[in-house]
């Protein structure tokens, strides 16, 4: 390999610079390892928040939803309370027109009755 002309310190330098390139290969292919170790690593925990965060918005959106549901059954519960609330409404209207024509004919009967007093009043004067 070396020949026999090269001096000694040229071959130390070259020793030198050979150990020193096989120095950095061997510190960049750690550095690598390392780097893929931490690549994975951070996969691994964007996995793991992407997974959370699709846990998070799951619970929220079931949340949501049994909020929805709760607040719709309460729109039924109100609508039918305003049905009946309308419903009680007419009828009760429908008692007041009755009460106003019975008034009516009561104060025409009234009328009748005391037309027929003041009759049977004249009457008796002049007997």
């Amino acid at each position: 390999m070396l020949q026999s002309s090269q001096s000694p310190s040229l071959v130390e330098g070259a020793r030198k610079s050979w150990c020193l390139v096989v120095n950095r290969t061997a510190a960049m292919k750690r550095k690598e390892q390392i780097d893929l170790v931490k690549v994975e690593k951070g996969k691994r925990q964007a996995g793991h928040v992407a997974n959370t965060s699709q846990s998070c918005n799951s619970t929220a959106n079931h949340l949501k939803d049994q909020e929805a549901q709760k607040m719709m059954q309460e729109n039924r519960k109100l609508r039918a309370k305003c049905l009946e609330y309308d419903k009680r409404g007419e009828e009760l209207n429908i008692k007041v027109e009755e009460l106003r024509n019975e008034m009516v004919e009561v104060q025409h009967e009234y009328k009748r009755l005391l037309e027929e007093l003041k009759s049977l009043d004249f009457v008796k004067d002049d007997v």
